[in-house]
């Protein structure tokens, strides 16, 4: 009896089986994260945060959905304040690295901010990339470069740039102004920033460089009210849960955990009225200086 087609089978059934078994073992040997619930494996001073959706432009229901889990979001950190805090609410939103969505993010909870009635700046710490400023197209406006440099002079609140209603921006600053080191954003260049600009204002969100580029600025997270960690779903648990103690440490578990681009997010009833979601926006009125 030949027995070779049943061999030749086994065999077939065996490779596609080996295949299918090296093809998960990456995900096995380093996990990835892709479920929100996911994310409470971060450590204990680690709060989970509602995940932000995939943002498809041509659905407006993506959009709308991102737009309310960004207002929960607001309102969780809303919600989480020292009633004995002074001055504006400093959030400082970081990522383990570039591409995780944290600049939309800024610019996002920013709007959100401001719609609720607090009157907020954006900052741009972002020197090298200055993500903010060009989503924002102004790229070109001085900033913090400028302030953050040698010989520096006037006020950093007269380069505040008005980009709608209660909502300001301080830009990274020229491309053409040398970029100031990144030490200069360490804990006394944070406090020196909040109080040359935080008078009048309620809320102050800081995009910060990547953690893999500029891991200095993880200093400035030790003075924010909160620190808004930014996990792009299919990034490394490992490399996650390394970021979010080190945030932990500094920031005194004041540490929120958003998976972003999640797969998995509850269709929740949306309101009518929640704004879109604009992860490109642009200024609403003539960018001029906060008076």
């Amino acid at each position: 009896k030949d027995k070779r087609k049943p061999f030749a089978a086994g065999g077939a059934l065996a490779g596609m089986l080996l295949g299918a078994a090296l093809a998960a073992l990456p995900g096995l040997v380093r996990p990835r994260v892709g479920d929100p619930s996911e994310l409470a494996l971060l450590g204990e001073g680690v709060a989970v945060a509602p995940a932000l959706p995939e943002v498809r432009p041509e659905d407006a229901r993506s959009r709308r959905l991102a737009s309310h889990q960004v207002s929960m979001l607001r309102t969780v950190l809303d919600q989480s304040r020292d009633a004995e805090t002074s001055g504006p609410v400093v959030v400082t939103v970081v990522s383990a690295d570039r591409g995780e969505g944290k600049t939309n993010l800024s610019l996002a909870l920013g709007r959100a901010f401001a719609s609720a009635g607090r009157r907020t700046l954006l900052v741009d710490a972002d020197l090298a990339h200055a993500g903010l400023s060009r989503a924002l197209s102004l790229q070109e406006q001085p900033g913090l470069r400028e302030h953050l440099g040698e010989g520096s002079t006037g006020t950093l609140a007269g380069s505040c740039l008005n980009v709608g209603s209660r909502l300001s921006v301080l830009t990274a600053g020229r491309t053409s102004t040398p970029e100031a080191p990144t030490e200069a954003l360490s804990r006394a260049g944070l406090h020196k920033l909040v109080a040359s600009v935080g008078g009048d204002l309620d809320v102050v969100v800081i995009d910060t460089p990547s953690l893999s580029a500029a891991p200095d600025v993880l200093a400035a997270a030790a003075l924010a009210d909160h620190v808004v960690l930014v996990v792009r779903e299919g990034q490394r648990l490992s490399r996650a849960r390394a970021v979010a103690e080190r945030v932990s440490r500094l920031c005194g578990g004041r540490c929120h955990a958003v998976l972003n681009r999640a797969s998995r997010v509850g269709e929740a009833l949306l309101p009518d009225e929640v704004q879109a979601w604009g992860p490109i926006a642009r200024p609403v009125v003539p960018a001029v200086p906060v008076a």
